[in-house]
């Protein structure tokens, strides 16, 4: 028998009517949140909260119940997972210019920092190897950063155009981060996306 706690507890029902909070990887523990079935005196089940979790009922969970549960726990809802995509394709669509899309595109799947991006010079990057380093990064530590396989051709092209570059995306001085976040900023507006 699970005993229904009242609402200052930890423990609690689901409603029907209610958005569900975020499901943890230990859901199907009563005492660790609210993920009782709103009506069955039991906790959510697996592919209950796989369905929270916009998991399609024909997607296959393996493993342990514990190792599928932190599975669907850790997921990001593929809804949500979906809609990022849409949104980082219409921005890097609306991007003015080949550069621009460059570094957005680097920025997006490298996961540089705005001040490692304008500081990157085409000597850290080796892309025959997909691959580029940052050399004393936040902390003063030097990291090793991966460049896909379509976006270091790009990259390649826009070097071999600009061989006098000292920088990556300028010449002679690094960029400002104020440079890249109008970039994002006018990119985003034209896109119509508009996140505060």
């Amino acid at each position: 028998n699970i005993k229904v706690m009242g609402p200052s507890s930890p423990a609690g029902r689901l409603e029907w009517d209610k958005p569900s909070l975020t499901i943890r990887t230990e859901f199907f523990k009563p005492e660790k949140g609210r993920y009782l079935h709103p009506q069955a005196h039991r906790p959510i089940t697996v592919r209950e909260a796989a369905r929270l979790q916009t998991i399609p009922d024909d997607y296959i969970l393996v493993g342990s119940h514990i190792n599928v549960a932190k599975q669907v726990g850790n997921a990001v809802t593929c809804e949500l997972a979906r809609n990022i995509g849409v949104e980082v394709l219409k921005l890097f669509e609306a991007s003015e210019n080949f550069k621009s899309n460059l570094m957005l595109k680097l920025l997006y799947s490298s996961g540089l920092r705005v001040s490692e991006i304008v500081n990157l010079k085409p000597n850290k990057l080796d892309l025959d190897k997909n691959m580029g380093w940052v050399r004393a990064g936040k902390g003063k530590k030097d990291r090793m950063f991966f460049i896909s396989e379509k976006l270091s051709k790009k990259l390649k092209k826009f070097i071999e155009k600009n061989l006098d570059w000292n920088y990556l995306f300028s010449k002679n001085t690094p960029l400002t981060t104020r440079n890249i976040q109008k970039i994002v900023q006018k990119a985003a507006q034209k896109a119509g996306i508009n996140k505060e």
